[in-house]
């Protein structure tokens, strides 16, 4: 096999400058990061940087279980996705999330190869069963996700966290050294946010908020709330991000989880 040629000094320098600028990015980030809102903002950045699309950020729950919307941590995937993986405990049998629980070393996905270890150069394939099913299949066509690269750590409570970053490329790319350590750097920041939130409520939602949230428990939508509280959706939409910035969560799926955990509602 032909082996790849060398990388010229001009490469060799622009790899270095970007390790350089990302490391000083996020350095800058983390010392000002004092909500989960701001680590997301941070996140997007890195994967924007870095030609990625989407991300997850959550604990894997125990083997055999699906994963629920209180061990979400951080995501920009679109609402309705998260609602019916969540619901639908698509989770249960998502390949990413069943080999999370095999392995604690980065590894990648692909729409054609499954799962694989292709992130770093000579990886070897781990499965090549090439039909979708379940969470994969959901991905791929709500999505759009071509391959996704998936990093785990464990954090100072000792609680795994992975983040699996999906990408709409046609072209498969390696998974960057540095932004496995970046990434790993962010999640104990991360985590003390979300043990932070867990102690510190914030301010109190009022009468309003509280209705809106316990109908987006309920499981309508902004429009139907709309119509039973004889609101308009603007509105209702106000009082549900106002929720979300009250509880530190960034959709509505978490914050009803959160005030459903501190008994806010039912």
């Amino acid at each position: 096999m032909e082996k790849p040629a060398l990388k010229t000094l001009q490469q060799v320098r622009d790899t270095a400058e970007l390790c350089d600028s990302s490391y000083d990015i996020i350095s800058k980030k983390l010392q000002s990061l004092t909500t989960l809102s701001d680590a997301f903002s941070c996140v997007s950045d890195m994967c924007t940087r870095y030609g990625y699309s989407h991300f997850l950020i959550a604990h894997p729950p125990e083997v055999s279980c699906s994963m629920a919307a209180e061990d979400i941590l951080l995501t920009n995937l679109p609402l309705y996705l998260v609602d019916d993986l969540v619901s639908l405990e698509l989770f249960g049998d998502w390949s990413i999330l069943a080999h999370v629980n095999n392995t604690s070393a980065p590894f990648a996905w692909s729409k054609l190869r499954g799962i694989h270890f292709d992130s770093f150069p000579h990886g070897e394939v781990y499965d090549d069963d090439n039909e979708l099913g379940g969470a994969d299949a959901m991905f791929a066509s709500e999505i759009e996700a071509q391959f996704a690269h998936c990093i785990q750590t464990p954090t100072r409570t000792q609680k795994r966290t992975f983040i699996t970053l999906f990408s709409e490329s046609q072209n498969v790319f390696d998974l960057e050294f540095e932004l496995v350590v970046l990434f790993q750097k962010i999640f104990n920041q991360i985590e003390t946010l979300a043990l932070k939130r867990g102690r510190d409520t914030g301010s109190e939602l009022n009468k309003r908020e509280l209705e809106c949230l316990n109908w987006a428990a309920a499981g309508k939508t902004s429009g139907e709330i709309a119509v039973i509280v004889s609101l308009s959706e603007h509105t209702v939409n106000h009082y549900l991000n106002s929720c979300c910035k009250k509880l530190d969560c960034v959709n509505r799926t978490q914050a009803v989880a959160r005030a459903i955990r501190m008994r806010v509602i039912k």
